[in-house]
């Protein structure tokens, strides 16, 4: 007699490698959207933070313009770290972000100017949404910092 596997035998371990992927890929998947909005939403952090800094240093206002409909924001007067002579953009529908600008809400308009002082023009809030989660990133009008809720 030949030792083997039956196709009883295999049917029945296709079956329950389904039966795990079935309960695993939501999982994953929500805990990528998790990942990628919290990432999306630190970097914004980070960047308004560096032209709050950058408009301290050097004396001089730095705006950051977020454009919902681009997914995108970018630092004016700030250059671009990966592309020498280029302006600092980001977009966030590609990757690593993956995400979507939800809104922007900056004392009425999408961007946000930072003072000679680092102080900025208006406090406001932007959210970011992957796989439908959100985050919500919130800019204090008085320090001009940012923090995510």
């Amino acid at each position: 007699m030949r030792g083997g596997v039956s196709t009883m035998e295999l049917v029945v371990v296709v079956l329950i490698m389904g039966i795990i992927a079935a309960v695993a890929v939501p999982t994953y998947l929500t805990a990528l959207a998790r990942y990628r909005s919290s990432n999306a939403a630190r970097r914004i952090v980070a960047d308004l933070e560096l032209a709050r800094r950058e408009a301290g240093m050097a004396s001089a206002s730095r705006t950051v313009t977020f454009s919902s409909a681009g997914e995108s924001y970018t630092l004016a007067d700030v250059a671009d770290l990966n592309r020498a002579g280029a302006v600092y953009s980001v977009s966030l529908d590609d990757d690593p972000y993956y995400v979507d600008i939800v809104s922007v809400d900056l004392g009425g308009d999408e961007e946000v100017v930072f003072d000679g002082f680092g102080q900025a023009d208006s406090g406001g809030t932007i959210v970011v949404r992957s796989g439908g989660v959100d985050n919500t990133i919130v800019i204090d009008a008085a320090t001009g910092l940012a923090t995510v809720l």
